[in-house]
């Protein structure tokens, strides 16, 4: 099929190139590698909200179990889910906060989560940092992305980037695992 200018009667080469070359964007691979990412996170989130609903009163009956019990237990409770929640593929640490607003209120809730979240901060922190050795990080150097971001977190502004890549809704686990190897940069 040849494209022909109306005005002039002659063929437009660069239309076709045009719609060959949008159709080739198209069917990039990347794209359908997208299209995937974008379905399985769809299908997560719809599970996570499947089993939210479904689960729904236990975890009602496990909040009642929690207020019951004593603040200093609570406390404990939240450092070590916090924990938990600071060390890469995990998540849960919206709902942590959610949590603890709502058995301790404002004040002592976010009393709470600042020294719980510290502490998980600080804890995930020194273990990436000793365990980096094991750790895979090839796979993460290789990335262009990842490679820019770790020599700005190695930087002079590396402060104002950790303050601000908290504000950010990239997994906070996934920030702690950058954060602690980023000194492996200057090793290269």
């Amino acid at each position: 099929m040849e494209i022909v200018d109306v005005e002039d009667g002659q063929a437009d080469p660069t239309a076709a190139t045009r719609k060959k070359s949008l159709w080739a964007k198209i069917n990039n691979r990347t794209t359908y590698s997208y299209l995937f990412n974008i379905v399985i996170s769809i299908l997560l989130l719809t599970c996570l909200v499947l089993v939210l609903y479904f689960f729904k009163e236990y975890l009602k009956n496990i909040l009642y179990w929690v207020d019951a019990q004593d603040p200093k237990i609570i406390f404990l409770l939240f450092m070590g889910l916090f924990l938990i929640v600071s060390f890469p593929v995990t998540i849960g640490y919206l709902v942590l906060i959610i949590t603890s607003g709502y058995l301790f209120g404002i004040v002592k809730g976010l009393g709470t989560v600042v020294v719980s979240a510290n502490f998980g901060v600080a804890v995930a922190h020194f273990t990436l940092k000793m365990l980096r050795g094991y750790l895979p990080l090839d796979r993460l150097l290789k990335n262009e992305t990842a490679r820019a971001l770790l020599k700005v977190i190695s930087g002079p502004q590396a402060f104002k980037i950790v303050f601000f890549a908290r504000l950010t809704p990239i997994p906070f686990g996934l920030q702690n695992t950058i954060f602690a190897v980023s000194c492996f940069l200057r090793y290269l």
